[in-house]
């Protein structure tokens, strides 16, 4: 198998995964984090986020599947890394979840998101803007609009 079809075979298994099962026995939640881990530790960054993203777009079509892949994303420490492109791929999430009707399930996970990678590179300060709110920021809305338009 080479690098490709592994970072695509673990990434088919680790987001597998219901986030929100709290029936899952400790030890198959720490398997799944144990896995990404190494995943992480093993190929570059940009390999695996490719794949990641591309995951998601194939596999997640309902917003519960895209929050789920979001959890799980947010959870395996992908929003800690540096993302190419990030509005588009943030924009993507907010094209495929309408945040104002799941409040509940997606809005912390996905403020927690786009505030981490957004802050890695300088776009956002909770300090200087304290009441910044991903769905209201103008490059992500003009990136839900380019993915609607596409």
């Amino acid at each position: 198998m080479d690098n490709k079809e592994h970072i695509q075979a673990e990434t088919n298994y680790i987001f597998n995964y219901d986030f929100n099962d709290n029936d899952i026995p400790e030890e198959v939640e720490e398997e799944y984090y144990d896995r990404a881990s190494a995943l992480l530790d093993e190929y570059s960054w940009n390999d695996i986020f490719n794949c990641w993203f591309d995951y998601l777009k194939a596999n997640c079509n309902t917003p519960e599947e895209v929050i789920n892949w979001a959890n799980l994303f947010y959870w395996y420490g992908g929003f800690e890394k540096p993302i190419p492109d990030p509005y588009e791929f943030l924009g993507y999430l907010y094209f495929k979840v309408d945040v104002a009707k799941y409040v509940d399930e997606a809005q912390t996970v996905f403020d927690g998101i786009a505030i981490g990678i957004l802050g890695k590179i300088g776009k956002v300060s909770l300090i200087d803007n304290p009441n910044y709110a991903p769905e209201n920021d103008p490059e992500i809305i003009a990136a839900v609009e380019r993915w609607k338009n596409r």
